[in-house]
């Protein structure tokens, strides 16, 4: 799972009534998807930001380096 994010410029009024650019950086964050099925359940994995890349999507916000997700879902019925 490849993602491309371009840099990305904020506009901000200050107090003053002056407006500035807060930028915020391009990246490139690289991540790993997998499912797998079981019967009626299926476990899923995903890691995003593989190689732990400092990025910003808002200015002043750090994305987390990497990130694990995990999770099960299932079917029942009668």
């Amino acid at each position: 799972l490849a993602e491309y994010r371009s840099a990305l410029v904020f506009p901000e009024l200050q107090p003053n009534a002056t407006l500035i650019a807060l930028p915020a950086s391009a990246a490139s964050p690289l991540g790993i998807r997998a499912e797998f099925t079981l019967k009626d359940a299926t476990i899923s994995v995903q890691v995003r930001n593989l190689v732990g890349l400092n990025y910003t999507t808002v200015p002043g916000l750090l994305m987390p380096r990497a990130l694990t997700i995990y999770g099960v879902r299932w079917s029942f019925w009668n």
